[in-house]
C-alpha cells in the first residue's frame, strides 16, 4: 500500500476561513457553499425532517438524532468551496453549517474499535479537545457519546437525546484527552472490537470558537463572554445538570434583539420561532433568563 501524510493543519486567522452557514438553492441539486474545503457539514430542514451530518473523510452521513449506522446519500465533497448531494428537490427550508479542519479548532478522526480499556486514539487537533462527539459508523443500536471538558472524563452525554450528564467510566476510561490523543474505554458506543467509529473534536480558539459552560438562573439575564469581537454566528447549548435539548441558534436564521428561531440537534422537529431566548452581544451572546430553566449548561459558539 501507499500512505501519504495529511497536510499540516494551521491555525485559522478568521472564523470565516473555517466555518460557514449556507441555505441551499430552492430547487435542483442540493449544493452548499462554504468558501473552503468542507470537512464536516451539518444539514437540517427548518420545516422538519432532514437532520444529518456528513464528512469528507468518509463521504457518508449520520443522523445526530438517532442511533442509526451511516449511509450513503450521494454526497460529494470533491470541491474546494462546496459540497453537493445527488438527486434534486425543493431545499428552500434547508440550512447547512460547515467546518474545515484547523489546528486548535476542529478535527475529524476515524478508528476501528478493539475493546481495549484505556486505548489512545491519535488526533491532529494540536490541543486537548474540549468537546468530542463519538459515534459508531457501523452499529445501528449505539448512541452518539459526547465528552465535554466541563463534565470531565468520568461523565458523558448523548447527542441523540435530552438526558442529563451521566457517569460511565467505560466511555473515556476516566482519562482526559491530550493534545495528541483522546482515550476511550471498552464500551460498545466508543470502542467495540466489531465496530468502526468517527469522532468530531472541538476546541476553543481565541476569537474564533469557544467551548464553555454557563450557569443559568431563571429570570436573570446575563452576557456570556466568548472573547469575540462581533458576537456569535453559531451557538449550540444544552443543559447538562438536568434534561434539556441541544438547542441551536445562528445569525442566518436570526440571533436578534427579538424572537430567535431555534432548532434542536437531537430531533427532526421544525424550528421554533416564537421566543426570544438569546440576544446579540459583541463578545459572545446574551441570555434572556426569563425563558430558561435554571441549571448548568454547556455551549459551543463560533464567531
Amino acid at each position: 500500500y501507499m500512505a501519504i501524510r495529511a497536510p499540516m493543519m494551521k491555525e485559522p486567522e478568521a472564523a470565516t476561513d473555517v466555518f460557514a452557514i449556507d441555505r441551499p438553492s430552492s430547487s435542483g441539486t442540493l449544493t452548499v457553499e462554504s468558501g473552503f474545503p468542507i470537512d464536516l457539514v451539518m444539514v437540517k430542514s427548518t420545516s422538519g425532517g432532514a437532520n444529518y451530518t456528513g464528512t469528507r473523510l468518509t463521504g457518508m452521513v449520520l443522523y445526530p438524532h438517532t442511533q442509526g449506522a451511516e449511509w450513503d446519500v450521494g454526497y460529494s465533497f470533491d470541491f474546494n468551496d462546496k459540497a453537493t448531494i445527488a438527486g434534486s428537490g425543493d431545499y428552500s427550508t434547508w440550512i447547512s453549517w460547515m467546518w474545515k479542519r484547523a489546528k486548535g479548532y476542529f478535527d475529524v478522526v476515524t478508528y476501528s474499535g478493539n475493546a481495549t480499556s484505556g486505548r489512545a486514539v491519535p488526533h491532529s487537533l494540536g490541543v486537548a479537545p474540549e468537546m468530542m462527539w463519538v459515534k459508531s459508523r457501523t452499529a445501528s443500536n449505539q448512541s452518539w457519546r459526547v465528552y465535554h471538558a466541563s463534565l470531565g472524563a468520568t461523565h458523558g452525554l448523548n447527542l441523540n437525546g435530552d438526558n442529563a450528564a451521566f457517569a460511565l467510566n467505560r466511555l473515556w476510561n476516566d482519562t482526559a484527552p491530550t493534545n495528541s490523543s483522546f482515550i476511550v474505554g471498552n464500551h460498545g458506543s466508543t470502542n467495540d472490537s466489531s465496530q468502526i467509529y468517527i469522532a468530531y473534536l472541538f476546541a476553543t480558539l481565541p476569537g474564533i470558537s469557544k467551548v464553555g459552560q454557563v450557569t443559568i438562573v431563571a429570570n436573570v439575564d446575563q452576557d456570556v463572554d466568548c472573547g469575540f469581537s462581533a458576537g456569535a454566528r453559531f451557538l449550540l447549548i444544552k443543559r447538562f445538570s438536568d434534561t434539556g435539548n441541544w438547542d441551536l441558534f445562528d445569525t442566518t436564521r436570526g440571533i436578534v434583539a427579538g424572537n430567535d428561531p431555534r432548532l434542536q440537534l437531537n430531533s427532526q422537529n421544525a424550528e421554533y420561532s416564537g421566543d426570544d431566548y438569546i440576544d446579540p452581544y459583541s463578545a459572545g451572546f446574551s441570555i434572556n433568563g426569563g425563558l430558561w430553566n435554571s441549571g448548568d449548561y454547556l455551549f459551543y459558539a463560533i464567531a
